[in-house]
């Protein structure tokens, strides 16, 4: 069972405990209402003398790196940087929670693994990620897809080989850039905010 550090204890407004069960196994979580609710409204919104809160849609390891983030912020992605893949799920799991911070977090960390050294893939790589994407992550992706592929590859390639939804995005994609030649590249962390769940009350990221 994870727990969270001896450490909490100490804290005056972290009497209660969030028990949270996951994945098939139910694996059982018990998070400090303190620390749980500061960015996630699914944790605001929890009951300490209910039952505990069932997450059966994704699994303990990539439950245990949301928990990792929620104590140390810093740190905590680093395992997950293996692959888009798992970092589209911890993006879901951000999505699950309503936790626009680790969202972002997640977002950040896919961006800067992009760059670094190219973010150079074949078309039907980009296909697979953008289905297996969501939200801002679609966004992402067509994007990055559209600058690193031309057109008319695309249109061949469509004939045949490219889901019809990802296909219709990607010529919606090229149709926004042509009415913008600045958008007309891939993105970079200087570009993060704009793939990220902000309110429209708050700044851009610095």
């Amino acid at each position: 069972m994870a727990e969270p550090p001896a450490k909490r204890f100490k804290a005056a407004d972290c009497n209660d405990i969030i028990i949270v069960s996951v994945g098939r196994e139910q694996k059982k979580y018990y998070l400090y209402p303190c620390d749980a609710k500061k960015t996630s409204d699914l944790f605001r919104n929890a009951d300490t003398t209910g039952p505990p809160l069932n997450i059966p849609r994704f699994d303990p390891e990539t439950f245990d790196i949301y928990v990792e983030w929620m104590y140390d912020r810093n740190s905590a992605l680093i395992a997950a940087k293996d692959s888009y893949e798992h970092l589209m799920e911890l993006y879901k799991l951000g999505e699950y929670l309503e936790d626009s911070a680790f969202r972002n977090m997640v977002m950040d960390t896919t961006i800067e693994i992009g760059v670094k050294p190219t973010w150079a893939k074949g078309n039907i790589e980009f296909q697979h990620l953008f289905l297996i994407a969501s939200g801002a992550m679609h966004r992402l992706w067509i994007r990055v897809c559209a600058v690193s592929t031309k057109p008319t590859d695309v249109w061949v390639a469509g004939k045949g080989t490219l889901d019809d939804f990802f296909f219709r995005y990607l010529i919606e994609e090229y149709a926004t850039m042509g009415g913008d030649p600045t958008k007309f590249r891939l993105p970079t962390m200087e570009d993060r905010c704009d793939y990220h769940d902000h309110d429209a009350d708050e700044p851009r990221c610095t």
